[in-house]
């Protein structure tokens, strides 16, 4: 059940902005972007309904549904805004906003479309039925890394391990790298010295040899979708599912996370000239590479309506101080909002602490004597497990069954409507985004999974840090780290000592 949440003046002022056009969000982690995202979504029916007013159309509701679309990027979050989106619709929310200009009504909703889609779901709708196989992970790795066995590498491409390769392939898709020319000119974030023009070169062919394998075998990566459909709209092909239709509002949550490839897929979907777009955003935590401007991606931003969200409401004082920390040392964007400390939080709140454990069967000890913890302490609250890679996700799971702990798998791949009430719930910190617990549990932070200071590409320690950064947000009240004492992630000494309980465990 979602938390009756009372808008405050500035997200209140962004819920009730004109819908013309293209308005920019920019906040922090905790200032509530996901929130005012549903809330806009509620509210733009009313807000269009008052600008067809003021224009002398007396038809305010054509015929044909006014259709709102909120996108996103994971399906984690996906679900977690379908279920906003439907018990705002059922809650005293559609009566009466007692803090807002807004009054809604069922009235108001009854030729109004709201959905909520991942940007991957919706590109898919364009593309099935012409014939395109998925290609899984594991056998991407594999074709890219038989792909650089053909191919003459350099000695300092010699040196790159195969996700090099993947990341940079993936990297030209996003971007919608044309061809050699533009790949030269173009600035590589966080890479730019390092990939020299015979480097690039030689990337670029194995990238050629790449999409020709694509080309015969028909298959294509998660990357390959907005691309795809967006070929097929600019050609003017009738996509394969006939309902599909330009929106007259679309939001897109967690945009910090799109490719230029995504982001001028969604500005394709809304009606020219007409429709409102909200793009809310946070550049701290952009754990997807991009490197692009608004404009770049299709979406004109004019002077007053791009609005910055600094404060972290959801964390506590102590929580937010560690995590500006984090974000203080991410060095490849020039558009960070610097991080206001919520002034309201409990002074008295304890410190998060950094728990340092000898092996990993330590570990997983005190991962369920801090559940235990908690729940005897605090009562009924939400517990978030998180940790980075899916293939740790057995590891938890097992721990949590042979302590008897029921628990919640929020990366269980299905697509229904989720809501965080009380409970564990366990998940990777990319699917954790745009979510709140009470407490979180970082667990295996170690510098062999976050490879913090990699020599060879600074890139590597900037996405770990928005990763961390991310993770550490989603806590309100208490955030535990665990690492261990023989792979302690230094990524960790980013954080002032005396802002965190910092301990050795034995149990």
């Amino acid at each position: 059940m979602i938390r009756n949440i009372i808008l405050n003046e500035q997200q209140k002022k962004i819920v009730e902005m004109d819908v013309s056009g293209t308005l920019l969000v920019r906040g922090v982690a905790g200032c509530g972007k996901s929130t005012v995202a549903v809330k806009r979504a509620l509210a733009i029916p009313v807000l269009l309904s008052k600008r067809k007013s003021s224009d002398g159309q007396t038809n305010l509701f054509s015929p044909e549904p006014l259709s709102i679309a909120i996108f996103t990027y994971n399906l984690v979050l996906k679900n977690f805004l379908t279920s906003m989106i439907r018990e705002s619709l059922q809650s005293e929310y559609m009566t009466q906003q007692k803090n807002s200009n807004i009054l809604l009504n069922s009235a108001d909703f009854e030729n109004v479309e709201i959905s909520v889609e991942t940007i991957y779901s919706h590109a898919w709708k364009y593309i099935r039925g012409h014939g395109f196989l998925l290609m899984n992970e594991p056998e991407f790795i594999k074709t890219v890394k038989d792909i650089i066995k053909t191919g003459h590498l350099s000695k300092s491409l010699s040196n790159r391990d195969v996700s090099f390769f993947c990341d940079e392939f993936k990297w030209f898709k996003g971007m919608r790298v044309r061809d050699l020319d533009e790949y030269l000119k173009i600035i590589r974030r966080g890479r730019e010295g390092r990939l020299g023009a015979e480097d690039r070169k030689i990337i670029w062919e194995l990238y050629g040899r790449f999409k020709n394998y694509q080309k015969t075998s028909k298959k294509i990566l998660y990357e390959d979708f907005p691309n795809l459909a967006l070929k097929f709209i600019e050609k003017g092909e009738d996509p394969s599912d006939s309902k599909l239709h330009l929106f007259d509002a679309i939001i897109i949550d967690e945009a910090q996370d799109l490719s230029r490839a995504s982001l001028k897929f969604l500005s394709s979907l809304a009606k020219p000239n007409l429709a409102s777009v909200t793009i809310l955003s946070d550049a701290a935590q952009a754990i997807y590479q991009n490197g692009i401007t608004w404009k770049d991606a299709g979406f004109k931003v004019h002077a007053g309506r791009s609005i910055e969200l600094r404060t972290n409401f959801r964390s506590n004082p102590a929580i937010s101080r560690v995590a500006r920390c984090i974000a203080g040392r991410i060095t490849d964007r020039d558009d960070l909002i610097d991080i206001s400390v919520n002034g309201q939080g409990n002074p008295q709140t304890s410190l998060p602490e950094i728990l340092i454990c000898p092996d990993p069967e330590t570990e997983m000890q005190l991962l369920v004597h801090l559940i235990r913890g908690i729940i005897s302490d605090h009562g009924s609250s939400s517990i978030a497990v998180l940790y980075k890679l899916k293939s740790m996700k057995t590891g938890y799971i097992s721990t949590l069954n042979y302590a008897d702990i029921p628990y919640i798998d929020l990366n269980a791949g299905k697509e229904s409507p989720i809501s965080i009430n009380d409970g564990v719930y366990v998940s990777t910190m990319h699917a954790a985004k745009g979510l709140e617990f009470d407490h979180v549990i970082l667990a295996d932070v170690n510098e062999s999974i976050f490879r913090s200071f990699d020599v060879s590409d600074s890139e590597i320690g900037n996405k770990n840090r928005r990763l961390l950064y991310t993770a550490m947000t989603r806590a309100r009240q208490s955030l535990h780290i665990l690492t261990s004492d023989r792979d302690y992630a230094l990524i960790l000494n980013d954080i002032e000592p005396d802002l965190a309980d910092i301990r050795s465990i034995s149990l």
